[in-house]
């Protein structure tokens, strides 16, 4: 496999532990994959006893490998572990080449990432700078969870000796040893043509990997050894000196170099073991709360018209007079035009107050979003219901899509966080563009990290550095230039007139500064309410741009009927706050609709807080939508804009004062679907 010998480990080691007669001194077991070739190479002249302790190595077996005389069986593991004495040590040498496994071949999509503690090297222009901590989470996640997590906390279980644990071998600098001795399946995936990720890029890789397995190990008791000292070199790589004859693997001369490290660690003050049934914590990517649809259908109620209503129908006779009914503009008015007739008398789920929506989209028309919290439901039935929602900013695709969605990549059709006012849109089209560059740079936390305050809340446990969050910042505002030149439909969602702004320069914050990062300062930060002229303003500037550079996009504006979190208006209420802010945006939205012709308002927000549902579209604390009321938009929205008929079900009438019988509905109704909305904040 890798040139050390192709003795099968459980020939070498059958019969070992089973009677303490035939050991002298101390035992070590080394359980681990391929990385324990160059140890038991070194070994091999010497029996696998040195100096008196008796050496054995083994491979788990799993069912889908080829060769199982290669593989111990786990079981058989367990219980050489279990044999083990507080004087032995037991070594753990699994999970070591998963770097390589995402790294090594060069990516179409060259990638690049800032280590804390690490010198960076020039990063290609080109490259794609990925956040280092979403790395890590995938890194973490690999090492913990699934059958090797598994794996290793049932080996610790087992043992009552002290427990160690193997770096992986440094990554090899050298190219061109790497493309001549890459094993089968990178040469399978064709890494003769794509060759191999730069040598800097992988080197951060293995860091990272080797930072997570010292995190895991700290938690479980169990000492974690670095490289045996004199295999790097000065910039951190493989010494060419152990270099195994493949990609991956070191050789002979470092497995005698461990063997030396393990002799000397084992003889030394032993780590303190875990008490027996400890856990490690299991990480779990923050996702969306996904809530069942109500699919049963409720009866429609029939409209009549009363008698009275009749009889203005038709001429009747009065004393023997004919009495003529008299004519007015509201006699010709449709339906739409009544409230009884189209909002009080109508079912619930059948109240549809959408006219004059022209816009049509197809399966392939390029649908992209932006706004506040209500926006994210629009991108999420849009795919549901099987069109193009456009991403643009999806992250790399060596990164699981859990995880890339637990680091906001797909939450918007780029990763800008929510954008919740006119202005803070204009202000991201003019950074994109290069016309604007706020003198607010960056946001440094109490523990080094840093935030972007233009998106502070992006990056779960922030940026590293910096230079990660401007590089990020970059390539997020090439791609938010790139989006808008391309879309074919922008759906905009206007959430909130209040804000706060730099004074230095007028840039305005999703989040007033010291909420979510930064800290707060009444010299620097001031608090403003756009008015309509604002509002109205920002907007022609963004619908200026679009046809600019894409004379063809058509934009829906919607405005979001998501309450205010909390109001900083002076001496205001939190509802007159909420309905000052709704009406504003209300009456800019259709301002801009009836002023051009590729604007379009979409009623959303009546939906949702019109009194025809009674309130049942929100959650019980009266802000979140509930999925019902999302799922009626999202109906209507595909009924007019769509060539095709919803396919989603009816939603569920909202319930009527009916006492207990309604209780089991109600408690439905009131699930909601979680979005991420920064706006939450403001009442931690």
């Amino acid at each position: 496999m890798t040139g050390y010998g192709s003795t099968a480990l459980n020939r070498e080691t059958r019969g070992v532990g089973k009677s303490r007669k035939t050991m002298q001194g101390k035992n070590i077991l080394i359980v681990g994959d391929s990385h324990i070739y160059a140890i038991r190479a070194a070994l091999r002249n010497h029996q696998n006893v040195v100096n008196g302790t008796k050496f054995t190595l083994m491979r788990p077996a799993r069912s889908d490998k080829a060769f199982m005389d290669e593989y111990v069986a786990v079981e058989d593991i367990r219980k050489a572990i279990g044999r083990l004495t507080p004087a032995d040590a037991l070594v753990l040498a699994l999970r070591g080449n998963q770097y390589n496994t995402i790294g090594l071949m060069q990516h179409p999509r060259a990638f690049d990432i800032q280590v804390p503690g690490m010198a960076q090297a020039p990063t290609d222009q080109s490259s794609e700078i990925l956040p280092s901590s979403m790395i890590y989470s995938y890194l973490r996640d690999l090492l913990r969870q699934g059958y090797y997590g598994e794996l290793m906390q049932s080996f610790i279980q087992h043992s009552r000796a002290p427990t160690f644990c193997l770096a992986a071998p440094a990554p090899k600098a050298d190219e061109d040893h790497i493309l001549r001795g890459a094993e089968t399946p990178f040469r399978e995936a064709g890494i003769e043509n794509v060759g191999v990720t730069p040598a800097p890029v992988r080197l951060k890789l293995w860091e990272l990997q080797q930072r997570t397995l010292t995190e895991f190990c700290a938690e479980i008791g169990v000492k974690f050894l670095p490289n045996p000292e004199g295999t790097r070199n000065a910039d951190g790589f493989l010494e060419p000196a152990y270099y195994g004859r493949d990609s991956s693997h070191a050789n002979v001369a470092y497995g005698g170099l461990v063997v030396e490290q393990l002799l000397a660690e084992s003889s030394a003050t032993v780590p303190v073991r875990p008490q027996r049934g400890a856990r490690f914590r299991r990480v779990s990517g923050a996702g969306l709360l996904r809530v069942g649809r109500q699919l049963s259908q409720c009866r429609l109620w029939r409209f009549r018209h009363s008698a009275a209503a009749r009889r203005v129908e038709r001429n009747h006779e009065f004393k023997g007079f004919a009495i003529a009914k008299t004519d007015h503009p509201y006699r010709h008015l449709p339906d739409t035009a009544f409230w009884k007739r189209s909002v009080a008398k109508p079912a619930a789920s059948e109240v549809d107050p959408v006219t004059g929506f022209d816009l049509k989209i197809g399966p392939q028309t390029r649908v992209a979003t932006a706004g506040s919290c209500f926006a994210q439901h629009i991108a999420r039935h849009l795919q549901k219901s099987g069109f193009l929602y456009y991403v643009a900013e999806d992250g790399h695709p060596i990164i699981p899509e859990p995880i890339r969605r637990a680091n906001n990549y797909g939450t918007f059709s780029a990763r800008y966080g929510n954008v919740y006012t006119a202005r803070q849109l204009r202000q991201l089209i003019e950074r994109a563009e290069g016309e604007f560059t706020p003198s607010e740079a960056a946001w440094i936390d109490p523990d080094g990290t840093v935030r972007d305050p233009f998106r502070p809340a992006i990056q779960p446990g922030n940026f590293v550095s910096v230079e990660e969050m401007m590089a990020d910042r970059a390539q997020h505002l090439a791609i938010v230039r790139a989006m808008f030149q391309s879309l074919d439909v922008f759906v905009f969602t206007l959430g909130l007139t209040e804000c706060w702004r730099s004074k230095a320069d007028g840039a305005v914050f999703p989040l007033c500064p010291g909420v979510e990062g930064g800290t707060f300062d009444p010299e620097r930060y001031e608090f403003y309410n756009q008015p309509v002229a604002d509002v109205v303003a920002d907007m022609e500037a963004v619908i200026a741009y679009l046809k600019r550079v894409n004379p063809k996009a058509e934009i829906v504006l919607t405005v979001s009927p998501v309450p205010l979190m909390a109001t900083a208006a002076p001496d205001q209420h939190v509802l007159s706050a909420t309905t000052y802010s709704k009406s504003v945006l209300r009456v800019a939205a259709q301002t801009l609709d009836e002023g051009h012709a590729n604007v379009h308002y979409f009623p959303s927000y009546e939906i949702i807080t019109g009194a025809f549902n009674r309130g049942a579209y929100y959650a019980g604390d009266l802000r979140n939508v509930t999925e019902n009321g999302v799922s009626h938009v999202m109906r209507l929205f595909l009924k007019h804009a769509t060539d095709t008929r919803a396919q989603n079900a009816p939603v569920q009438a909202p319930p009527q004062n009916q006492g207990d019988a309604n209780e089991a509905f109600k408690r439905a109704a009131e699930k909601f679907v979680e979005v991420e909305c920064e706006e939450a904040a403001l009442d931690r």
